[in-house]
């Protein structure tokens, strides 16, 4: 990563955020050095193995590179300090890429005897998810929301940054009623004592699947991939006749820039074209009618599928029934006949048609080759 991604924890537990901060964020302050070693001086709520192995711990992190500075960790104790921290981040230019919270308000069913009852049952259940689901409805009002409050604040402050439940004991508390809501405000889960390991691998996928803001410099972008060839050769004077006769017109009708692969600029020609690839509205790829396939143009077809961006084919009559099996026509496929004279008034109006589609969201033939994966096996 280049910059270290912002993580907003809001969790009143300090023995928690310290561990978690020295995981994954690196040093802690002064004033939480101090706080954490008052909190495991005076702690009775855990017994004095735990706090010795906490401590121990708590040296491991500190003596160990393994997690460090891998993330900029923000820290909020208090739910009521909640709201204004994270609108300051936001308006700082600071916006957290990914938000966990473990933020219990004690409801109305909440006494100290039921917390008791339930605590000395909680140790006796095992973290798979079998057992997970035995959960006891006596308990549900021991803690009211599992955080539900929280989410709906940085839905309507953050939307496209993931929110995660970031707990164990609430969890095991949550009845299907609390899961749905947690679910129905976009809320993940990331449950707390997991391999260290498994959680950063977690995190990483959290941060690398968020909704990224695509740079205005690639808004309203159409990118043109073609076997362009050499200047003067038979494959440019065909690549410039689709770009001049065909997709400029195509450009002005819709109000899109066509942005030429051969064209791209920057330092770094490659990671320009890549970025053109994964962030451009649309992409256009001309196959030519060449039966050898250009290595380059199908590299940078299949990179496209990959980020699913399902790219609108084109490719000369005298290819069709010849075509890779995997590019079947469902994958917005259009054949042209480049032996007649104006071949390019017939391909303007089938690039027209689809493009308008894409545009207006109406399209029926879609490919989302990695979401239909996604989909399938629950993935997020």
């Amino acid at each position: 990563m280049d910059k270290k991604p912002i993580i907003l924890l809001c969790d009143d537990d300090l023995v928690s955020t310290c561990t978690f901060k020295l995981r994954h964020g690196g040093v802690l302050t002064e004033e939480e050095e101090k706080a954490l070693k008052s909190e495991i001086e005076n702690d009775k709520s855990r017994s004095p193995r735990i706090l010795e192995a906490i401590e121990k711990k708590l040296f491991e992190y500190k003596e160990s590179n393994a997690y460090k500075m891998h993330w900029d960790v923000r820290v909020v104790h208090n739910g009521k300090d909640f709201e204004p921290y994270l609108n300051n981040l936001i308006q700082i230019g600071k916006t957290p890429d990914i938000i966990l919270i473990d933020m219990h308000y004690k409801g109305s069913g909440y006494t100290e005897q039921k917390e008791k009852e339930w605590l000395e049952k909680a140790k006796t259940l095992k973290k798979e998810l079998q057992e997970i689901k035995k959960r006891e409805e006596d308990y549900d009002g021991v803690y009211e929301n599992l955080g539900v409050e929280y989410l709906k604040i940085a839905k309507k402050l953050c939307p496209d940054t993931p929110r995660v439940i970031y707990t164990y004991f609430g969890l095991l508390l949550a009845n299907d009623k609390k899961l749905e809501e947690v679910s129905n405000e976009g809320g993940q889960w990331l449950m707390k004592h997991q391999q260290e390991k498994h959680e950063h691998n977690r995190l990483i996928g959290l941060y690398n699947n968020r909704k990224v803001e695509i740079p205005q410099k690639y808004k309203n972008k159409v990118f043109f991939i073609s076997h362009f060839g050499q200047k003067g050769s038979d494959a440019r004077k065909h690549s410039d006749r689709i770009y001049e006769k065909v997709l400029v017109k195509l450009g002005k009708e819709n109000k899109l820039e066509i942005v030429r692969a051969d064209k791209t600029t920057g330092q770094y020609m490659l990671d320009d074209m890549y970025e053109h690839l994964y962030f451009s509205d649309i992409i256009i790829a001309d196959i030519h009618s060449n039966e050898n396939f250009n290595p380059n143009v199908m590299v940078e077809i299949g990179m496209a599928f990959a980020w699913d961006k399902c790219p609108i084919i084109i490719a000369a009559k005298k290819l069709e029934g010849k075509m890779p099996f995997d590019l079947p026509s469902d994958y917005r496929l259009i054949f042209y006949d480049d032996s007649l004279d104006d071949f390019e008034s017939e391909l303007y109006n089938e690039l027209d048609t689809r493009v308008k589609q894409v545009i207006s969201g109406t399209e029926v033939l879609k490919c989302n080759v990695v979401q239909k994966i996604k989909n399938k096996f629950n993935l997020s």
